[in-house]
């Protein structure tokens, strides 16, 4: 198979969008570990003990959220990001490929029919992402229930899970295709080249 070269434009968006989607998973990964605001909440008031001062745990609760904010910052500022990549990325993909061609999706191998059907599903999870992301940001504009918003972020968290499985798989296929059977697809998304040029 003749390995697609990719233009200026979706090299440039594809790199954004890879910092974008690692800068939202480092903020998850420092939210569920070092600024955990359970976990540093019970240091909190454990470590004030030693030093002879009691805190209520709800407070305690307080600080180590206050504590965490900066990362939101970050999560929110990442996260607009996608919501802006994702919106240029509708935009590249009319513009490279206005219609969705049967005919050529039936020309594929197995392989790159597989390969396509799950980056398919992969924008698809990302739209929800965004939409969500979107409606929790503007949660209480929108007038949602507490239920209602709790649910949402439940889903927008699972969701991030799937990137979380999916960002290795990623990477680990594009080392196996550059090495097996698709040389110089590292470099043709990194400078536009194969490396036989």
């Amino acid at each position: 198979m003749t390995l697609k070269t990719y233009s200026a434009q979706f090299r440039l968006w594809h790199w954004l969008n890879a910092i974008a989607i690692l800068g939202l998973l480092g903020t998850v990964l420092l939210r569920k570990t070092f600024l955990s605001y359970k976990t540093n909440s019970s240091v909190l008031v454990e470590e004030l003990s030693k030093l002879d001062i009691t805190i209520a745990l709800e407070d305690a609760k307080t600080i180590a959220k206050v504590i965490r904010a900066p990362m939101w910052e970050w999560h929110y500022i990442f996260g607009w990001a996608l919501v802006v990549l994702f919106a240029c990325r509708i935009v590249l993909h009319i513009k490279d490929r206005p219609f969705f061609s049967l005919k050529e999706f039936r020309r594929l191998t197995t392989h790159h029919k597989g390969t396509q059907s799950l980056y398919t599903i992969l924008y698809v999870l990302i739209s929800v992402m965004v939409v969500t992301g979107v409606m929790l940001y503007f949660k209480q504009d929108l007038g949602l229930s507490k239920e209602l918003s709790h649910d949402i972020k439940e889903f927008h968290e699972i969701l991030m899970y799937v990137f979380a499985f999916f960002v290795p798989i990623h990477i680990l296929s594009a080392f196996i295709a550059e090495n097996k059977g698709e040389p110089g697809l590292v470099s043709n998304m990194i400078s536009g080249k194969k490396n036989s040029e």
